[in-house]
């Protein structure tokens, strides 16, 4: 995905986890190469769910490996299934609400999406190309929920890319003065 972005000139948001540490270095080249680096969590289970501390502790490591990854202190950040997910109510009543209050106090910025390619439910490259390109259109800010370990995800990227440069859509990072994509909190 780091080639394909390159040779398109294009800039990305990655929101990393350390889900697989044998690819951590790719985090400081994604950098290095003008993209943005955000918290998404340490160890992309739910149980971070489980407390504020919890997620806070999970998110640390995280932002800590960024921060040795990159030399910059990230104040970006996803919550893992976004603000509205459901599942953390397994696990503490009112615990996003709680991290998102928390974090914005500290000078962190929470994005969602008001985009979503579905590429956890279809492995179809022209599925989340098309899905990409009629949800971002009209739109004057898209935020588009991508995840960069998924093949066919990748494999569609020239695609979406090709169309919006030829849409005339500015493509760029999320930085802490984009105008925050968020979805309603539901726990």
């Amino acid at each position: 995905l780091l080639n394909i972005l390159k040779s398109y000139n294009v800039k990305a948001t990655f929101f990393v986890t350390n889900q697989f540490p044998k690819y951590a270095d790719l985090i400081g080249r994604a950098h290095r190469e003008g993209h943005a680096i955000g918290v998404h969590t340490y160890t992309h289970q739910w149980s971070v769910y489980s407390s504020v501390d919890s997620y806070v502790s999970d998110f640390n490591k995280m932002h800590n490996l960024i921060k040795n990854q990159t030399g910059i202190d990230t104040k970006i950040f996803r919550f893992p299934g976004g603000a509205n997910n459901t599942v953390s109510k397994k696990y503490a009543k009112g615990v996003v609400s709680a991290i998102a209050s928390k974090l914005t106090a500290e000078g962190y910025v929470y994005f969602d999406w008001n985009s979503d390619c579905r590429d956890t439910s279809t492995t179809s490259v022209s599925k989340i190309t098309n899905t990409v390109i009629s949800q971002i259109s009209g739109k004057k800010h898209a935020v588009v929920l991508m995840h960069d370990i998924k093949r066919a995800t990748v494999a569609a990227v020239p695609s979406i890319i090709e169309y919006c440069l030829s849409h005339g859509y500015n493509l760029d990072v999320i930085t802490t003065q984009t105008p925050p994509v968020h979805l309603p909190i539901a726990n």
